[in-house]
């Protein structure tokens, strides 16, 4: 029913700004308190790979200018530099982490309809595997 539809579509809509708050939160905390190349940011590596993936979840407006899509556009490149910092440690993992991720980025980017991380990596038949 369209009351339903529509009912289901608030939920959603609550359950993603409740995500972009929280990924709000984690790209200022990696920013502002977590070291490139440091043990901090190793020990945070599967979180940082999740928050990579669900910023490719997100429907970020590139020519908007509000503080939230700045911040939002920027922890991509935040989470990328961080990858890349692991990865010259010697982190080889942070290389697999870089291209799953850019997959779900790319595969979002171009269809008009996001599909969760998790799906696309299903659909791909990409497997990961997160452990100590």
């Amino acid at each position: 029913t369209p009351s339903n539809s529509s009912a289901a579509s608030d939920v959603y809509k609550r359950q993603d700004n409740h995500v972009k708050g929280i990924l709000l939160e984690i790209i200022k905390l990696l920013e502002n308190h977590v070291p490139l190349a440091s043990a901090a940011a190793q020990c945070l590596f599967g979180s940082m790979f999740i928050v990579g993936c669900e910023l490719g979840n997100l429907f970020i407006d590139e020519s908007n200018t509000d503080i939230e899509s700045l911040t939002l556009k920027k922890g991509k490149q935040i989470i990328m530099s961080h990858f890349d910092s692991l990865l010259s440690r010697g982190l080889i993992a942070a290389e697999r982490a870089k291209d799953v991720i850019h997959h779900i980025w790319l595969t979002n980017s171009l269809n008009s309809t996001y599909k969760n991380w998790w799906v696309i990596l299903k659909e791909s038949d990409i497997n990961i595997h997160l452990s100590l």
